[in-house]
């Protein structure tokens, strides 16, 4: 089930029911009964169901799923969801939806786990949530305390989901930070997840330039993510100031 549709039951949330993208099933390109996600058995996706069900209640402003509509084809009687959760095949693990309400990295990053398709005995197998599985990557693999691993992974997680919540900004991001985004970039299942979540289901490429740019971008997009919500470390900003990585955002689906 998509997180959407697991925390949509909950009062005040039923409108997620619209935002979960995960309708179908999405086949892995190139490649023969392999698939890099599975849908959502939310109920309200219409799956064993022949006509549409209006959702219930007196005062409810909620109008019934339409075919074709984001989310789904069907609407579903809360009471049916209620109880479709205490199905043993279906395992809530969010007490929030997957959206960018929220501006706490750690709870951005975290909120993707239930995505992870892939690889998941490398991913998930150890108990540990995301956060803590990049925390514990950049410490294996740089020289660095805790604190500082936790603030640039922090600041790229902020980075990456600005990036892709806004693709028609040109945004950078400095040396620093940019082994945070490095970091979840080569986590693919992880990088799988967040593109699946926040970039609308579309693969967000890397592809950066061989100079490294010196325009002030970095300081700029600084600027932006404070501008969108996110209480950014300055100091880890400021150190590359105007010394950019040679990152490519002016397209849609390249960072």
């Amino acid at each position: 089930m998509s997180p959407e549709c697991a925390v949509a039951v909950r009062p005040g949330y039923e409108d997620l029911h619209g935002q979960c993208r995960q309708a179908g099933d999405v086949p892995l390109p190139y490649a023969t009964g392999l698939l890099l996600a599975h849908r959502c058995t939310c109920l309200c996706h219409g799956h064993d169901r022949g006509r549409a069900v209006a959702f219930a209640g007196a005062g409810s402003t909620r109008r019934p799923y339409r075919p074709g509509q984001a989310g789904g084809q069907y609407g579903i009687e809360p009471e049916r969801h209620l109880r479709s959760l205490k199905e043993p095949h279906m395992t809530v693990t969010l007490d929030r939806p997957v959206t960018t309400h929220t501006r706490d990295p750690k709870e951005l990053l975290n909120a993707v786990q239930p995505r992870i398709q892939h690889l998941t005995i490398n991913v998930l197998d150890g108990g540990m949530t995301l956060w803590d599985r990049e925390v514990a990557l950049l410490l294996r693999d740089h020289t660095m305390v805790r604190d500082m691993a936790e603030r640039i992974l922090g600041n790229a997680v902020m980075y990456t989901v600005g990036c892709m919540e806004h693709p028609e900004v040109h945004l950078g991001v400095g040396k620093l930070v940019d082994i945070g985004v490095h970091q979840l970039i080569l986590d693919t299942p992880v990088w799988w997840a967040l593109c699946d979540a926040y970039n609308q289901g579309r693969y967000k490429h890397h592809a950066p330039f061989i100079e490294r740019r010196r325009d002030g971008l970095c300081l700029r997009t600084a600027d932006f993510l404070k501008s969108i919500g996110f209480d950014i470390d300055e100091e880890l900003w400021a150190i590359d100031g105007t010394d950019c990585s040679p990152c490519d955002n002016k397209v849609p689906d390249s960072h």
